[in-house]
């Protein structure tokens, strides 16, 4: 709505539709149009469609898990409480004499799997330039009241500069 106001699409010829559950598409949980009117009717010019998780939900039907090699080192339990009877010096001298347990396994890993859900906005920018013409086209009298003037006012956001464009 901002977008579009910005540019100089008349409020009052813009509004938003939300489509009926039969014009979805079958990955939309929602969708909704913003539709301009001009003098063909209202056209939609931007699309929003929730498609939730669809797209991304149907990749990790594929993931799996996998088997990795995995090197565990794990304290002989039994050795260390017979060591630390409150020396920290022994601490150090018992482990370099084989108390802990140094050996490769093999496990599953399994994948953390986060799926963000996608909004898929879809600009028509042609429809948007056409109708930003159609609104901020208008005709005014010109200074000797003798003929009608056709004149463009866009907003600084689209046309910075002044300027005019005389016919041949």
């Amino acid at each position: 709505y901002l977008f579009l106001a910005c540019l100089g699409i008349d409020k009052e010829r813009l509004r938003f539709r939300q489509h009926l559950a039969n014009e979805m598409a079958h990955y939309a949980a929602n969708c909704w149009d913003a539709e301009i009117e001009c003098s063909h009717g209202w056209i939609e010019c931007v699309g929003i469609a929730d498609r939730s998780t669809y797209d991304l939900h149907a990749h990790t039907k594929f993931s799996e898990t996998r088997e990795v090699e995995k090197l565990v080192i794990a304290p002989v339990k039994k050795e260390l409480g017979l060591a630390f009877k409150g020396s920290q010096k022994n601490v150090v001298e018992a482990l370099e004499k084989n108390m802990l347990l140094i050996s490769k396994e093999k496990k599953k890993e399994h994948q953390r799997v986060f799926i963000p859900l996608v909004i898929e906005p879809s600009f028509g920018i042609g429809r948007i330039i056409y109708c930003l013409y159609e609104h901020s086209f208008y005709t005014r009298p010109s200074k000797a009241g003798d003929e009608q003037l056709n004149v463009f006012r866009f907003p600084p956001l689209v046309a910075p500069i002044k300027c005019t464009v005389f016919p041949l």
